[in-house]
This record gives C-alpha cells, structure tokens and sequence, in this order.
C-alpha cells in the first residue's frame, strides 16, 4: 500500500508540474486588434513619355505613408480599414504628371487557419499638375496560406470623375491584382505583385489600358519596428485610338520603416492581422488625366 501511495504522490506531482510548466511557456492570447503604421522617401520617374510630359523634367522626389487597422470581431469575422497617401515633389513644375494622391478602404472578411475571403470599397482622391480627380472602387479578394507563402487576389470595379475636365477620366474599369508572398522567417518577408485594370479614357469611351507590378523586401529589426524597400511600375495606354496614341510608364521606389501593433511579428500579421491592402488606384486614376 506504501508503494502504491508513493507512486500515486510521483504521479500527480508529474502531472502538476507539467501544468504549470505547460502555463508558463504557453504563447499569450493574441489581441483582437491589430495594426501597422508605416513611412517611406523615395523617388517618382516616369519614361516612355509619348508626348505626355516634358521629357527633360521626368524625375521627383517622393514621399508617402501608410496605416492599416483590424479588429476581429469574431474567430471566423474581421474588419480592416487602410488608408494611404504619396505626394510627388515637382510634379506641379512639369506636364501632365501626377502630383499627390490618397484612398482609403474598409474590408469585411471570414477567415481562419487557412486563408480569407470577402468584400472591400474604397474611394479616394487624386491631383495631377492641372486637374483632379475623385475615385471609388468595390471588389472580392481572398487569400490563401502555405507554410511560408501567402497568395493574394483583388478583383472589383472601379469608377472616377475629373473635377475639372469630364472628359478626362479613367472611368467604367474592372481591375484584377495578385500578390505574392514568401517568408524567409517569421521576420523576413518577400513579396512580387501583378495588376490590370481595362476601362473608359473619355467622354467618347476610348480604351484605356492599366498594367502595373511591385516588388517590396520587409525585415523586422526588433519588436514593433521593421524596415522595407520597395518598386511600384505601371503602364498606362489609350491603346485604341490612331489619333491619340498615348502611353508612359511611371515608377516609385521606397525605403521605409513600419510600426507593428497587436502582432510580434510579421508573419502573423500576414496569417491574423492588417494583412490586406489596395492596388496604385491612385496613379491609374491619374493617368486619365495625364495621358494625350
């Protein structure tokens, strides 16, 4: 009977300090909310000119920021809100070049271990060197998780309207963007981007044909506080027309830092945080205006 109580004492002491080291080493709940903060500098240039700005004057300093929020309200439902905004120094000095821009979106998603699906809108507004424009936008995205990759699909309507000249406008447009994402670490994130949008110019529904792609390298350098460079492109065409063929190209090129709240790291901000954003609308909108 000694043995048998001995061994029922090993027993339940085992047991009760397995518990309590399984309580001290397990991960704290994550926060419902959740966000990232970020700022760059860089540098606008445009090539391909076309006839639709001064060839001599075609590069800018560039700055911009960015903000992304979420709540889950739920273990399956999330609401995001974004917002974003870049500016081009200079831009007012050449021709038909784009100046400064900002939108901002609220997504609704289900998600869970292995991906997301759901709904966004946005609006925003833009200036080139001698109009401006207002957008909105509705679309589906979805994402789906593999180990250390993360894929990424937008696809929606977009519509704008220049203050200035209605005949000027990249208008009636349906867009589609992916996005892909490779994790080296959960600090240590790659990312590649592809995007169209194929729409109305004009009054008198000319084609206008949007392509665009992004490269950007994120490395966390310690809690809360990562640093990023990135490449946006994108080619704007009126492609249809003998008489008024126009078509640029414009660049930007980024190097930042980000604030992360809620989440330690940047793989799980991608998986259950802010992990959604918005396709260069601004700069598409723009090249309505800007193309000749």
């Amino acid at each position: 009977m000694k043995n048998v109580l001995r061994a029922a004492t090993v027993i339940g002491m085992a047991t009760f300090s397995s518990n309590v080291m399984a309580a001290d080493v397990a991960p704290p709940a994550e926060s419902p909310f959740s966000a990232v903060f970020e700022g760059w500098a860089g540098g606008y240039f445009l090539s391909g000119e076309n006839g639709n700005f001064e060839p001599d004057d075609k590069s800018f300093f560039a700055l911009g920021g960015a903000g992304r929020a979420r709540l889950n309200l739920s273990d399956i439902i999330a609401v995001q809100i974004d917002g974003e905004t870049d500016y081009v120094d200079g831009g007012k000095k050449s021709n038909d070049t784009y100046e400064d821009g900002v939108q901002g979106g609220l997504h609704l998603s289900l998600y869970n271990d292995s991906g997301l699906v759901g709904l966004m809108g946005a609006i925003g507004d833009v200036n080139t060197d001698n109009e401006s424009a207002n957008f909105w936008l509705i679309g589906a995205e979805g994402q789906m998780y593999f180990d250390q990759t993360t894929l990424y699909l937008q696809a929606g309507y977009l519509d704008s309207k220049s203050n200035d000249d209605p005949d000027d406008a990249f208008n009636n447009a349906f867009f589609v963007r992916g996005v892909g994402r490779y994790f080296l670490s959960p600090q240590t994130r790659m990312q590649a981007e592809v995007s169209g949008a194929w729409g109305d110019e004009d009054s008198d529904k000319q084609n206008m044909e949007v392509y665009g792609w992004g490269l950007r390298a994120d490395h966390q350098l310690i809690d809360m506080l990562s640093m990023f460079v990135g490449y946006q492109g994108a080619y704007y065409d009126n492609c249809c027309d003998d008489d008024d063929d126009g078509h640029y190209v414009d660049h930007q090129v980024r190097v930042g830092i980000s604030l992360l709240l809620g989440r330690p790291d940047l793989l799980s901000v991608d998986r259950t945080g802010p992990t959604l954003d918005l396709p260069w609308v601004s700069h598409w909108v723009a090249a309505g205006s800007n193309l000749d």
